[in-house]
């Protein structure tokens, strides 16, 4: 008897060659490009997944490595804790701890993280009544690239706050 054979098709090869680290960011772009795959496909094999992400040159890395200090960023605020909500975590909880460490490394401000809502839609509606309520258990909150219209009359510019002078 005869087994069938199943060859792997072009996308998922694809997912294992980045899952495993087995290509560049690069090559991955041009290769789900070429197979019409949709911009969230491309972000999930591009991000990785567990605790390390795909460098550029292919070689696994921790989660939060290619992140950098801003220069003048004031450093003397240890005692301060601030709570934010982010995404979901299914893909980006690494990267999310990695930021808030070295954020607390860099400021001494420390940072108590909160999953939001996997609903984009549920997650705005919660934003929009902790904020329409004023409430003070909250100071940070990912928000989507599309709502900054929608909640820009909630949102503090913290530059004076950090004593930072960022690049316009």
């Amino acid at each position: 008897m005869r087994k069938n054979r199943t060859l792997p098709t072009p996308v998922s090869q694809l997912f294992a060659d980045a899952q495993s680290a087995q290509i560049s960011r690069r090559e991955v772009m041009k290769r789900a490009g070429a197979l019409g795959l949709s911009a969230g496909m491309v972000s999930l094999l591009v991000k990785g997944y567990g605790s390390s992400v795909m460098a550029q040159e292919g070689t696994p890395q921790a989660a939060g490595y290619s992140l950098t200090a801003p220069e003048g960023l004031r450093t003397d605020l240890s005692g301060v804790t601030i709570n934010s909500i982010q995404s979901d975590g299914s893909t980006t909880a690494d990267f999310e701890a990695a930021a808030a460490a070295l954020f607390t490394e860099l400021t001494g401000i420390e940072v108590t993280l909160q999953q939001g809502a996997t609903s984009a839609t549920d997650r705005l509606t919660q934003y929009r009544q902790l904020l329409g309520a004023e409430a003070t258990d909250v100071d940070i909150m990912e928000i989507d690239v599309i709502w900054p219209g929608v909640l820009a009359s909630h949102a503090v510019d913290l530059s004076e706050a950090l004593n930072w002078q960022g690049q316009e």
